[in-house]
């Protein structure tokens, strides 16, 4: 549902631009496990759904078998029909069937795949160290009039315009926000993109 999703994204934001691209072989490298445990799978790191950089050189270790985002030609083009039961198959093999998930050469790989920019998006999350699931979704809005208020238009890479929704929940103005916080938005004119953003006291 369109609100939840929303929110998902909303209280994951972090402007990323075009950071997200890491080498390394951190992930080929686990702990060991007591014998008398099970691994947990990790949750995916938050992150909205923005354009990625280049994805990072590798991929935590999946179940043989399982299939990984680096299958793919561009990860990005990555695609299940259900990316919670990804979780369960990558780690533990099981679900895959439920996951149903493939390489779909016809999504996009960055936003000017797209007609308009601002409707690139992708799955929340990072998934092994790659943005997944990318799509052209013809919903979103691409201007802030295409919302019940401007102040609810929010982009979540702001240059250029990127992965933009209509977020209900946003402030409209500063009587919207608790005492702790301030009213930002991420351009006033008009006022689009707002949020309550904690206010940081040095002392």
């Amino acid at each position: 549902m369109l609100s939840e999703r929303v929110s998902r994204l909303f209280h994951g934001v972090v402007v990323v631009g075009t950071a997200l691209g890491c080498g390394g072989q951190a992930g080929d490298r686990k702990a060991p496990v007591p014998s008398d445990t099970s691994p947990t799978p990790p949750e995916p790191d938050p992150a909205p759904r923005v354009a990625p950089a280049s994805p990072a050189s590798t991929t935590p270790a999946t179940f043989p078998g399982a299939p990984r985002p680096d299958d793919c030609e561009s990860p990005e083009q990555f695609s299940c029909e259900n990316f919670t039961a990804y979780a369960a198959c990558a780690y533990y093999g099981v679900d895959c069937e439920l996951a149903a998930c493939s390489c779909d050469g016809s999504l996009p790989t960055r936003p000017d795949d797209c007609e308009h920019p601002q409707q690139f998006q992708c799955e929340p999350g990072l998934y092994g160290g790659y943005v997944v699931g990318c799509e052209c979704n013809a919903l979103a809005p691409v201007q802030p009039s295409e919302c019940n208020r401007p102040q609810q238009f929010q982009c979540y890479v702001s240059t250029p315009e990127t992965s933009c929704v209509c977020n209900s929940d946003a402030p409209l103005d500063a009587s919207a926000c608790p005492d702790s916080q301030d009213f930002s938005c991420q351009s006033y004119d008009p006022p689009t993109g707002c949020r309550c953003i904690t206010r940081i006291i040095l002392r």
